[in-house]
């Protein structure tokens, strides 16, 4: 199994768990989760750990050399494991380092073991390179998954699209974590803690967005009200590109008091808000947590008192008829100056 080949690969080279995980930019547990077959790594992350281990991914993955055709996969391979039927839901484009997905369609189902994880049906469409499927065949194997292999007409009316590249998947929904977690995955980088919290976020695509510029701005998480928001969907994973299921996103029952402890912490809280100071007036560098409010209203009333500070971005003068930026426009700029800051 994947998961026995790469704790092998690991020890032969006398690393640690931390140190794996802190040469990937990811948590222990992560590292620890793949290494017990609970998940399984992305291709990108497949790569990486493979120069890391001075392999190849093709070992790590128990393919000696890359087949040349996708190998068929039965039923029978997987029959140690219980099976649950489950949907197959959304499009992956094949090539991309990690999976998108779209809304539930909730008609074509296959069977896979523990539905509470993640798994990957992959599905080979006609035109698919024989390599890229192989991979892709591979790939769900060591995942436990069930493979079905269809005619490209097949594939696109289960994605309801031509753009679906050759690769459709399912998986479940993202484990939310603790506040605490994502403190401690600050601290184990050595890092200042930087936080994104999300005040009432509505659109899936503006919620998709941030996560993903999170993601690339080095943030260490993402807190989201469990209510008077949207959650993690299958919509707003594929606006983010895959970074939902790759950032470490907390969901609280209580936004302002995360607030009050995240500044015991002495974590300095911005707030993205019209009538704060001038973005280049303000440091957002060190421990920070940047507060981003609802499309429509901003942050809520005890939400904007609790912030330490509050910063506003500069818009062209005259009558533009918009009064501010889209929220993950905002969003997008501010992370990237306070990404600037810690370098």
């Amino acid at each position: 199994m994947f998961a026995d080949r790469l704790r092998d690969a690991r020890k032969a080279k006398r690393y640690s768990q931390t140190e794996v995980s802190r040469m990937l930019g990811v948590t222990q547990q992560a590292v620890g989760k793949w290494e017990t077959g609970r998940s399984t790594p992305d291709p990108q992350t497949v790569a990486r750990l493979a120069e890391i281990l001075d392999t190849t991914a093709d070992a790590l993955l128990g393919l000696q050399q890359a087949p040349t055709a996708a190998p068929a996969v039965g039923r029978n391979a997987f029959s140690r494991y219980t099976e649950s039927l489950v949907p197959v839901v959304g499009t992956v484009r094949a090539g991309y380092g990690a999976l998108a997905f779209e809304e539930d369609y909730g008609k074509e189902y296959a069977s896979v073991k523990d539905p509470q994880n993640y798994f990957y049906l992959v599905v080979k469409g006609d035109s698919m390179e024989p390599r890229m499927a192989g991979y892709y065949t591979a790939l769900g194997k060591a995942a436990g998954a069930v493979i079905k292999r269809v005619p490209a007409g097949k594939l696109q009316k289960l994605c309801g699209t031509q753009d679906h590249q050759g690769v459709a998947a399912w998986a479940a929904r993202i484990q939310y974590v603790g506040v605490e977690e994502l403190l401690q995955i600050a601290k184990d980088r050595g890092e200042p803690p930087f936080l994104v919290l999300c005040d009432g976020i509505e659109d899936p695509h503006n919620l998709g967005a941030i996560l993903r510029s999170a993601l690339l701005c080095g943030a260490h998480g993402v807190i989201i009200p469990r209510r008077g928001g949207v959650g993690v969907t299958g919509t707003v994973m594929k606006s983010s590109a895959g970074a939902a299921a790759r950032i470490p996103v907390a969901r609280v029952a209580n936004l302002p008091q995360a607030i009050r402890d995240l500044k015991k912490q002495n974590i300095f809280v911005y707030c993205a808000d019209l009538g704060g100071a001038p973005l280049e007036k303000t440091d957002l560098s060190g421990p920070v947590a940047l507060v981003l409010g609802s499309e429509g209203a901003g942050p809520g009333a005890l939400v904007r008192k609790l912030c330490d500070a509050a910063v506003t971005l500069d818009m062209a003068g005259g009558k533009t008829g918009v009064d501010s930026y889209n929220v993950s426009v905002a969003a997008g700029i501010l992370m990237y100056n306070i990404m600037q800051r810690r370098k």
